[in-house]
């Protein structure tokens, strides 16, 4: 939409002129927009009649008007409609789980930057700062002592090394007298089970006349006999018993012989567990490890450090000192405060709550951060760019103007209805002094913009009714002094479809006429009637005035 300035000498009156898109022709707008189009009209042609000073001459004259042509400021204007928004308004989260200790703050209280809104339980927190700079602080020292070890801490390393080797050393010897003796035991042992096994064997030969290999020895005579068959050589040397493949019954020597080698092996057995048992291999490789540790540990600080250790000491300084900072922030996180100077919006928490990370606790606003969202026409669009000057009206308050600029313009357009319209973001300066710093603007409030999209200050302006063709030439009919009219050809500049700028062939101060043909042609310009300026009515000179002739 297109809206016009009325210039009367260097007065300048604003006036809306709307136009919607049908069918490619535009039409008139709001019965609003046509009322002051209408009041402009009446207005005007008082003036024009109190500078035409009476009569006028020949058929046709007594309804002409004559005005004076003087200098204005010209404005091309494009109107969009939108709501207001806040743009500076935050809603606040803890992001962690916790109680809620303390609310400070009830919606609508005035707050400033840094204030303290709500408080969590922090026993917890405070207790895990506090362990967490206390493992800071122990991995400090282990790292210093590995950089720039102390004389004391020297001769602890070496006591400590001391103490170590004179425990491995007295278990050695002690050990030493008694694995000897346990040895000898375990060798008496191993003889007698052998022995035992020698007469075991032989009263098998005797009187079942089998010869077990010795490591079969270990097994009882009923096993033997059933995996071994006779030799008939022993069996026919039996004199004691005579052989009888069927016989069953063991005998007592037998029985005696096994007996025998049983219990050898059981001694063995514990002959073996009692030298086990005196040498406690485990506690005698432990105290070998911590043999080695504290030569280690001699070598760190009485030479250069090991590049790996510290790195490694390094690294684990590096993790505890995190995880301190870790601690501090979800310490501070839990006393929450107001990021931005502004209103609270509202408070969603209470003494007593639960929340999680997400739970948004404190909603605030900055109401004096705000931006209008309207929507411009796609044949408009092309005069809006970020920076423009804009006049923005309250529907609640039309009266009042308040001064914004174009911030954004959407690349992206909807389409409702076969009419393409574009958004756009209009940041909104509201007054700091004044009777309008005292408005309170809400968000969702309905607004009216007025975007500025060119203007021409201090420049010669005529109606266009005014301006007539003359073959390929454009003229003005000037009323001289002596009051002839002259026929005058002049050069014209940006128009915004009533008004246009005289570049050429016209001097301030001098009278001009407007046919009454004139009356019903406010909208030559925008018709194509001076299309050959520029391709756009006037706006070939003008950047904006006109809109390319008829559509």
């Amino acid at each position: 939409m297109v809206a016009s300035s009325v210039v009367s000498g260097r007065e300048t009156f604003d006036v809306n002129r709307s136009y919607a898109r049908k069918r490619g022709v535009y039409m008139p707008g709001t019965m609003k927009h046509r009322s002051i189009l209408l009041g402009l009209v009446v207005l005007l042609a008082a003036l024009l009649a109190a500078c035409s000073g009476g009569d006028g001459e020949g058929d046709g004259e007594a309804d002409d008007v004559t005005i004076t042509a003087e200098n204005g400021t010209l404005s091309v204007t494009v109107s969009s409609s939108g709501s207001v928004t806040l743009t500076n308004k935050e809603d606040l989260q803890f992001g962690l789980q916790g109680a809620v200790s303390e609310v400070l703050v009830e919606a609508g209280d005035t707050v400033q930057a840094g204030d303290l809104l709500v408080k969590l339980d922090d026993a917890g927190l405070q207790a895990a700062l506090s362990q967490a700079r206390a493992n800071a602080a122990v991995a400090q020292q282990n790292l210093d002592k590995l950089l720039s070890p102390t004389a004391l801490e020297v001769a602890k390393v070496e006591a400590a090394l001391a103490v170590a080797q004179e425990a491995l050393d007295n278990m050695v010897a002690n050990d030493a007298a008694t694995t000897l003796a346990q040895s000898k035991a375990v060798e008496n042992a191993s003889t007698a089970l052998e022995s035992a096994k020698d007469g075991y064997a032989y009263t098998l030969r005797l009187y079942y006349a089998i010869d077990p290999a010795r490591e079969d020895l270990t097994k009882a005579d009923e096993e033997l006999r059933a995996s071994y068959v006779p030799d008939p050589l022993l069996a026919a040397g039996l004199t004691l018993i005579p052989y009888l493949p069927s016989q069953t019954i063991k005998d007592g020597e037998v029985d005696g012989a096994w007996t025998a080698v049983v219990n050898a092996q059981d001694a063995l057995d514990a002959a073996l567990l009692n030298a086990q048992a005196g040498t406690d291999l485990g506690k005698l490789a432990q105290q070998r490890v911590v043999v080695a540790q504290a030569e280690e540990d001699l070598a760190v600080v009485t030479g250069s450090p090991d590049p790996v250790l510290v790195l490694q000491r390094q690294a684990a300084l590096q993790t505890a000192l995190l995880n301190v900072e870790d601690a501090e922030t979800a310490l501070a996180v839990a006393s929450m405060v107001s990021p931005i100077s502004g209103v609270v919006t509202a408070v969603n928490v209470a003494a007593g709550d639960s929340v999680n990370a997400n739970t948004v606790a404190v909603s605030v606003a900055d109401p004096t951060a705000l931006s209008v969202t309207g929507q411009v026409d796609e044949i408009d669009i092309f005069q809006v760019q970020p920076g423009q000057q804009v006049r923005v009206s309250l529907n609640a308050l039309a009266q009042v103007s308040l001064p914004g600029v174009v911030e954004s313009v959407d690349l992206i357009g909807q389409n409702q209805g076969g009419i393409v319209s574009y958004g756009i973001t209009i940041a909104l300066n509201l007054p700091r002094q004044g009777p309008l710093a005292q408005i309170t603007v809400r968000e969702g409030m309905g607004v009216t913009a007025t975007i500025v999209v060119q203007e021409q200050t201090d420049v010669l302006l005529v109606p266009t009714g005014a301006i007539q063709r003359d073959g390929a030439d454009r003229v003005v009919t000037v009323v001289l002094a002596d009051g002839t009219r002259e026929t005058r050809v002049i050069g014209l500049g940006m128009t915004d479809g009533s008004f246009v700028e005289i570049t050429d062939g016209l001097q301030p101060g001098e009278d001009i006429v407007v046919p009454s043909a004139a009356a019903g042609q406010a909208n030559f310009a925008l018709q194509g009637g001076f299309g050959a300026l520029g391709g756009g009515g006037f706006g070939g000179a003008g950047g904006g005035g006109g809109r390319g002739g008829a559509r």
